[in-house]
């Protein structure tokens, strides 16, 4: 996959839950609605929205490593920083 320099802005994550906190795929979203990168699965689990507010922007992801298998991941949680 090639990625092209985008000017658009983060405004909203979508991040997929295979059971309850596994993270199975997560989907970013610019200011017009448009899917700026899509990874992951999104066929099954739960799905939570994160909306940022104006000014913010993600800085930053903490998880935890659920096995020892360095891909899978659970309790996500996005770093948000103030953009002023």
């Amino acid at each position: 996959m090639k990625l092209e320099p985008s000017s658009a802005q983060i405004v909203k994550v979508v991040v997929c839950y295979e059971k309850k906190y596994m993270v199975a795929g997560i989907k970013f979203y610019s200011e017009d609605g448009a899917c700026i990168l899509e990874v992951g699965s999104f066929e099954w689990g739960s799905q939570k929205e994160i909306n940022l507010k104006k000014g913010e922007r993600i800085v930053g992801v903490k998880s935890r490593l659920h096995t020892n298998d360095a891909a899978n991941h659970d309790s996500l949680v996005f770093v948000v920083g103030k953009w002023e």
